[in-house]
């Protein structure tokens, strides 16, 4: 007896490459390779989640006027272009990811009657740097886009406990983990001879991600400004709006000369070997795709103690877990690193087994079907 496959809708906001998208990407790509699954993508604007999903021959729709920040008109525009897709497409299962259209899809699935609405929470808006009244409000509305939904996945602990919701909501929410292959590396030294080839005094430095506020990189400058009596160079791997900002302060620091910023690298984290230590200084962070793949690299990891992170670094002998907003501490971190760097020996990283791909996706699975 043939059955039909179940259609799954996975949304989300951007499509540009991030955490979010590449979570987004593995769920569909996966779904997609089980029969009994029928998997569609809707994402606003156009960038490289769009282009490796077709290239899985995973079929998209646009939702052209959806964007990160709020706007009447284009909001309303987005809802109406999601509702027809989902009176078009009928989904049984709709996978929603990042807050927007998150609490959207949630409205307008209800409405049209989706049998099974999943959200999943990357992070919270209202643990960005805001002003009061606004972390208010995005968490009010973050509660609300849990109560639409049927189920929410949390990539963390930390994500469920900073809601502070009600218990009969936040027993909707449930921890999976994000899980990643085992990424093959880069043999050492690669970076600076496919992607910057110079020379560059004392310990490698590194940091990879969006240069965004939230990802603290700014601490990172200002602690390794006080650490100039030592040689090191900071390599910052990632574009984003705060570029010309964290330009500015370094060379306000008078550090300039020491911090390379290389933009966006396709890959990066595959070089983590060629460096000498890998910095995570965000002020907030549900998870991060980043701090699991440092796990397989031979890098002491300084990170700091927020958010999700402490999940992924806990019980990693090689990881120094800080205040990064407490400067002193910071400083000494990387003094006692600069000074007398320790050897990896990447076997003895335990947490690595907690983030295996099986896990995700069977939790996953259950969910949809459950």
């Amino acid at each position: 007896m043939n059955h039909m496959p179940v259609t799954l809708l996975i949304a989300i906001t951007k499509s540009n490459w991030g955490g979010a998208q590449r979570y987004v990407y593995d769920i569909a790509t996966h779904f997609h390779k089980d029969t009994h699954f029928r998997v569609i993508v809707a994402t606003g604007g156009d960038g490289d989640l769009i282009t490796k999903l077709e290239h899985e021959g995973i079929p998209t729709r646009p939702l052209s006027s959806l964007k990160r920040d709020v706007n009447f008109f284009d909001d309303f525009s987005a809802l109406l272009q999601l509702f027809h897709i989902l009176r078009k497409e009928k989904p049984d299962i709709l996978h929603l990811n990042s807050s927007k259209i998150g609490l959207f899809g949630a409205l307008v699935g209800r409405l049209v009657g989706v049998k099974k609405i999943v959200f999943t929470a990357h992070a919270w808006p209202f643990n960005e740097t805001r002003p009061a009244y606004q972390r208010f409000i995005f968490r009010v509305l973050g509660i609300v886009t849990v109560l639409l939904s049927h189920q929410t996945i949390a990539v963390s602990q930390s994500v469920i406990k900073s809601l502070r919701a009600p218990f009969f909501i936040a027993r909707k929410m449930r921890c999976v983990y994000t899980g990643i292959d085992t990424p093959k590396l880069f043999e050492k030294g690669s970076f600076f001879k496919d992607i910057s080839p110079a020379s560059y005094n004392g310990k490698q430095l590194v940091s990879i991600g969006e240069l965004h506020t939230s990802k603290g990189l700014d601490r990172a400058l200002i602690a390794l400004a006080q650490c100039t009596h030592l040689p090191w160079t900071y390599h910052i791997i990632g574009s984003g709006e705060k570029e010309r900002y964290l330009k500015n302060l370094a060379s306000q620091l008078g550090i300039s000369n020491r911090v390379i910023f290389h933009g966006f690298v396709a890959n990066a984290s595959l070089y983590l070997n060629s460096f000498d230590v890998f910095l995570f200084p965000s002020r907030t962070e549900a998870l991060g795709y980043v701090a699991i793949e440092a796990l397989f690299s031979n890098l002491p990891i300084i990170a700091s103690n927020a958010g999700g992170i402490p999940e992924v670094l806990f019980d990693d002998p090689y990881t120094k877990l800080i205040d990064c907003n407490d400067g002193k501490a910071f400083k000494e971190t990387l003094l006692s690193i600069l000074k007398k760097q320790p050897v990896v020996d990447v076997h003895k990283r335990p947490g690595i087994l907690r983030f295996l791909p099986k896990f995700m996706f069977t939790a996953t699975k259950k969910i949809y079907l459950s």
